[in-house]
């Protein structure tokens, strides 16, 4: 606040206190989170597709996180001491949101079961890129089937030179089917392994909800 005082006087010759400067600074934040944050979450909220997610951080020495909602148009970040839908539900946007919610596998998202949910690409690739290194056979084919159908995807809807432009139907419509068909053949190939089958039927579902409107959600859910 000293150095932004020592500005104000330099600039504009007028001698402003420190603590005049911190005045200004909690008015104005007081005035965005009553007026200007709901909106923003309202907006958000009545998004079409919406992209959700968490990180850790430290705010006052403490260990907190930090949530983002997002679409093209409006970010939203708030910091909550805690990371699940206790936090989502004091943010307010996920109980209300009704679109498809882009995000990685973290399992609070998915009690949220009025909106439909995409996983982020890009972690999908993450976990596939894994199979692909520890597999063999079959599954390993799959998983990178499964890779390849979502860089071309990306390719045809995601990238800068093909953004705005509509995708070939064609090309769309066979990456989507080896996408599919990858997918569903990797959890039967799958099945018996599986450490957690709760998460299973979610975590497909979310993989092809991303796949089925490819031009409509982007890649990643950041």
């Amino acid at each position: 606040m000293s150095r932004t005082a020592a500005a104000i006087k330099e600039l504009f010759g007028v001698p402003v206190a420190a603590g005049t400067v911190a005045g200004w600074v909690k008015r104005t934040a007081l005035g965005i989170i009553d007026r200007v944050l709901p909106v923003i979450a309202g907006r958000i909220a009545a998004a079409p597709v919406a992209h959700f997610d968490e990180t850790g951080i430290r705010t006052a020495g403490r260990p907190a996180w930090l949530h983002s909602a997002s679409t093209p148009t409006d970010v939203l970040l708030a910091v909550h001491p805690k990371r699940g839908t206790i936090a989502m539900d004091a943010i307010g946007i996920l109980p209300r949101f009704r679109g498809v919610a882009v995000h990685d596998a973290w399992a609070p998202y998915d009690t949220y079961t009025d909106a439909v949910h995409a996983l982020c690409s890009a972690h999908a690739l993450r976990e596939l890129i894994y199979v692909t290194d520890t597999a063999t056979g079959l599954v390993a084919d799959l998983a990178g089937q499964a890779i390849n159908a979502l860089r071309q995807l990306n390719r045809l809807v995601g990238t800068p030179d093909t953004a705005g432009a509509t995708p070939d139907e064609a090309d769309l419509a066979s990456h989507l089917h080896l996408l599919r068909s990858a997918v569903v053949l990797g959890a039967q190939a799958t099945a018996e392994r599986v450490s957690k089958p709760r998460n299973r039927p979610t975590r497909t579902a979310a993989i092809l909800a991303a796949a089925a409107a490819p031009d409509l959600v982007v890649v990643t859910n950041t």
